[in-house]
């Protein structure tokens, strides 16, 4: 009987993982759902190992990756095993996102499955374990993903195509077989003709403008018929007949071949254009294009437009005359060829991304003029929208070359003026400090003497955050990476920051002790920017809470008030440099540098910030740090 018993585990060991399908087997402890075993097709198409998923609880060794916030797979997966142990029957989930951990990263593989949760009975039919066995469908939900985007952007496409027919600014019409029969005007072209779509539809355009018979264009529409010869015409006078008056139009017009799917001429297309105030006006037209022409030659911009991928297909003289190329040598080489290298993979990330998301695409590069020399442009396109679907872009670079001279003489000024002023300003201190101890009992200049040191802080805080900026401006801020404790450091900041501000209650919460690396003055420069801008802007509460709390394998420290809050517009120019917001009538005190100099801090840690904030109730100020020790 025992020989009978191991022969049948080594059955199920042999079965369950050689089986080319993957398979957990789990344990009904919810909400843990412990793995007891996994086989080794589960651990291929997961990218585990057994040592790390044994033991565990699904949902840890699987946890949900955070980008993805629309899928709720955990819910649907608990779900599952719950229908399955409810109704004692195998559940199945069809096409859901469920993302599994890169080993040895922080990254997660998106990953689509079919799978099949199956209860394993007892002898009294209640349930014993799950057999967990997912699908690997992600390619296959992919490619049906891509079919539907194909067909959709086909739909697009066509009613594009309808769309910019019925809304050009040239009249367009179509003339279908050897009679050619009005098949499609658009409303320009019904202006034209001084008829509506509706009254020739379906007749001969002969017939519908009989005015215009005689006239060499039935002979010009029967040559682009049989021949496929596109024909151009400019300025032509064209008699009609328009609410019952006759008219000369004069047009410019092209007659193209109207092709069938299979490339078999069945009619004519005619775009046309009335030009007759143009041919009445020349005098006037000819003046007014000569003024276009100078206002064009002394605007400073260069103009571009690319289309709905994002190829160039157009670019002004002025742009011709920077670089020294033709328009076409221009198009057909891109922007690439002339932007400096240090600034092309900025450009290009940010032009892929505004096709992405279809806004404002706006960057700042060096363009090679044609004698090799650089300068800085700003450049700056917006999408041309039906529908909301783009069907081109229209951009302009603007010369900001001596606008950047101006930044980097302002930021030397900085640079040397706080430079400048610290040396007096540490001397007076020397002395302001003497003076202090050299008071005994004498109330008055006491006061008077720490009210100095006390402004005297304040002008070293101004001056200190001009050298930080000033400092990341040319690249020189210095970091004395060390390991931290980060408790400790709380601590300390919030202690120093209590006895300077009584005002404020500042409450800490949670604050675990937790090591990493990085420069103990500089965080805990962040950290008393934080608490002191957070008393600051609540003059009317009594409390700031900061509270400290590790997620997977960083911390997040927040900074909470109770003041006057941030409106949502203003959140994300924060941490701009020089940027602060008034909301009230008061008015703050400070340069707008503490939080510009605290996100380059925060970044050089490889650490993250956000703001959450309502009007007029208050803000909460987070940071998070990786735990890289």
């Amino acid at each position: 009987m025992r020989e009978i018993v191991q022969l049948s585990a080594e059955d199920y060991h042999s079965v369950f993982n050689k089986s080319e399908a993957t398979k957990l087997l789990l344990a009904i402890d919810a909400p843990l759902y412990t793995i007891l075993d996994a086989n080794c097709a589960y651990l291929n198409a997961t990218n585990s190992t057994r040592e790390a998923l044994v033991g565990k609880s699904v949902f840890g060794a699987f946890p949900a990756n955070p980008t993805d916030e629309e899928s709720k797979n955990i819910e649907r997966t608990i779900f599952s095993f719950e229908e399955a142990i409810r109704t004692k029957k195998p559940h199945t989930m069809h096409n859901y996102r469920y993302d599994i951990p890169i080993r040895d990263s922080n990254e997660f593989e998106e990953r689509y499955w079919t799978t099949t949760n199956t209860p394993v009975l007892n002898e009294d039919g209640s349930v014993k374990f799950l057999i967990h066995s997912p699908t690997n469908v992600t390619e296959i939900y992919k490619l049906a993903e891509r079919e539907k985007l194909a067909m959709e952007a086909l739909r697009n496409q066509r009613k594009q195509l309808y769309a910019i027919f019925m809304q050009a600014p040239v009249g367009i019409g179509i003339f279908k077989g050897p009679e050619y029969i009005v098949d499609l005007i658009n409303p320009p072209l019904e202006k034209i003709y001084g008829r509506s779509f509706d009254e020739m539809k379906g007749l001969r355009v002969f017939d519908a403008l009989p005015s215009a018979r005689g006239h060499g264009f039935e002979e010009l529409l029967e040559n682009v018929r049989l021949t496929g010869e596109p024909f151009y015409g400019n300025g032509l006078p064209i008699p009609l007949l328009r609410d019952g008056v006759p008219e000369t139009v004069y047009v410019d017009f092209v007659y193209e071949p109207f092709r069938d799917d299979d490339g078999t001429i069945i009619g004519v297309i005619c775009v046309a254009t009335e030009i007759t105030d143009k041919i009445e006006g020349q005098q006037r037209l000819e003046a007014s294009e000569a003024q276009f022409r100078f206002m064009a030659e002394s605007m400073p911009q260069q103009v571009w437009t690319a289309d709905v991928n994002g190829a160039l297909d157009y670019v002004n003289e002025r742009t011709q005359d920077y670089f020294g190329k033709t328009a076409e040598h221009i198009i057909g080489a891109g922007w690439q060829e002339f932007i400096h290298p240090d600034d092309l993979q900025a450009c290009l990330k940010n032009w892929a991304q505004a096709l992405e998301t279809k806004q404002l695409y706006q960057v700042e590069f060096r363009l090679r003029r044609l004698d090799g020399q650089y300068r800085w442009y700003l450049a700056r396109a917006l999408p041309f929208k039906i529908d909301d679907a783009v069907v081109m872009w229209l951009g302009t670079n603007t010369d900001i070359e001596e606008h950047k001279k101006i930044e980097q003489q302002k930021d030397e000024f900085i640079s040397i003026a706080s430079h400048e002023l610290k040396t007096p300003l540490t001397s007076l201190k020397a002395y302001l400090q003497l003076m202090d101890r050299s008071v005994n009992n004498a109330e008055s200049p006491g006061v008077f003497v720490s009210k100095s040191l006390q402004q005297l802080k304040r002008l070293e805080k101004l001056i200190a955050d001009l050298l930080d900026v000033s400092k990341i401006s040319a690249g020189k801020m210095t970091y004395n990476m060390d390991l931290l404790n980060m408790n400790e450091l709380i601590g300390e900041v919030v202690q120093n920051v209590q006895l300077a501000n009584t005002s404020h209650r500042l409450i800490v919460e949670g604050n675990p002790t937790v090591m990493l690396h990085g420069d103990h003055y500089r965080l805990e420069q962040v950290l008393t920017n934080f608490l002191t801008n957070a008393v600051k802007y609540s003059p009317d509460a009594d409390e700031v809470i900061i509270r400290s709390e590790v997620q997977d394998d960083s911390i997040v420290v927040s900074v909470q008030d109770f003041g006057i809050g941030i409106e949502r517009d203003n959140l994300g120019k924060l941490f701009e440099r020089f940027y602060r917001v008034d909301n009230t009538a008061m008015k703050y005190e400070g340069l707008g540098l503490g939080l510009y100099v605290s996100a380059e801090i925060l970044a050089r840690h490889n650490g993250t910030f956000w703001i959450k904030s309502e009007f007029g109730k208050g803000s909460t100020f987070y940071f998070k740090l990786p735990l890289n020790v």
